[in-house]
């Protein structure tokens, strides 16, 4: 008889645990469709206000606290790259806001290398240098790395600069195309010099004890930056009869034949490149210089979709939508090789 006068508490207690999730999901929702009507308006009060009704009802959701973070980032005019690369400081009430919502988006979730870089950068305008440096630690990320190389160089930690240039170039070599590094050679160019030097050495030691692939396309890269086109060729053509649907070194070796003057070897190089990457920037602008005005219309469609300035960006972290991916306009831009 007991087992039997059990039996409904059973029932009705699964149906209150089946309510409550069920109620859960429905204010997640609700939450996630604020989070939606904040990154679609126009309208910067609304835009806050959605997202502090969000955060109301989701304290712990980092999605939310990070796009509240950029919805003060849109309405603070100091917050440049300019102000970036030159160590400005800047005390708006706006920056103060993203700062502490940037914050807690990292203490929510310290493994997110987005929120760090965020939060680094938005810390450093607001001129806490400290914190901006301890959040960029320990990431192995290029943007991070820049960033990070950007403050130290100006605070003249040089050699701190120089040595974390030279890992974010061995992550991604064609930083050696990009505005950035052609900055670096303006200003000091046995720096520049160095740093590639540096990197290939970071190359080499990560080749020898890994063999991978992947790495010996990154050195064939860095060859390029040094002028040895011919050993670079080499090592590219190699690389694509081991990993043939790697898109970059098909890029390389169309440039290394747009040099030498082969226009239809780089054409057959770039196509192939693209085609591996649709995407591609810098494959779709070369064709369109190559081959016409054809190209140019999807050019500018790709480079729409793709380029990170401030619009408002998907994420899949949290199933959540994220309004920007790095909060200074144009860094990632001025970090990548330039398409034309």
């Amino acid at each position: 008889m007991k087992s039997l006068s059990i039996k409904p508490f059973l029932i009705w207690g699964l149906f209150a645990v089946a309510a409550l999730l069920a109620a859960k999901t429905i204010v997640g929702f609700y939450a996630e469709k604020l989070n939606t009507k904040a990154i679609a308006t126009d309208s910067d009060s609304l835009r806050t206000a959605y997202l502090q009704r969000a955060i109301a009802i989701e304290k712990r959701n980092p999605i939310f606290y990070e796009n509240m973070a950029f919805a003060y980032v849109l309405r603070d005019t100091n917050i440049t790259l300019n102000n970036l690369l030159n160590g400005n400081i800047s005390t708006t009430d706006d920056l103060k806001k993203a700062v502490e919502y940037a914050s807690t988006a990292c203490e929510i979730d310290s493994c997110n290398v987005l929120f760090r870089l965020n939060a680094a950068i938005l810390l450093y305008l607001s001129g806490n240098t400290g914190k901006a440096v301890q959040l960029l630690q320990n990431i192995t990320d290029k943007l991070a790395l820049v960033v990070l190389g950007i403050i130290e160089e100006n605070n003249g930690q040089t050699q701190d600069a120089r040595n974390h240039y030279a890992t974010a170039i061995a992550i991604s070599p064609d930083i050696t195309d990009s505005r950035f590094f052609a900055n670096i050679c303006q200003r000091d160019s046995l720096m520049a010099a160095r740093i590639v030097a540096d990197a290939k050495k970071q190359l080499e030691t990560e080749f020898a004890e890994t063999k991978a692939i992947a790495v010996q396309a990154r050195l064939g890269k860095i060859m390029m930056a040094e002028g040895r086109t011919n050993e670079a060729r080499a090592i590219f053509k190699d690389v694509i009869t081991q990993l043939p649907n790697m898109n970059r070194p098909y890029l390389y070796l169309g440039s290394i034949a747009e040099m030498q003057r082969d226009t239809a070897a780089a054409i057959n190089y770039y196509e192939t490149a693209q085609k591996l990457d649709e995407g591609d920037l810098l494959a779709i602008a070369r064709l369109n210089k190559l081959k016409g005005k054809e190209y140019k219309e999807y050019t500018n469609y790709v480079r729409e979709r793709k380029t990170p300035r401030m619009r408002f960006r998907a994420s899949y972290i949290y199933d959540a939508q994220l309004l920007e991916y790095i909060c200074v306009d144009g860094l990632d831009e001025y970090v990548s090789p330039a398409v034309e």
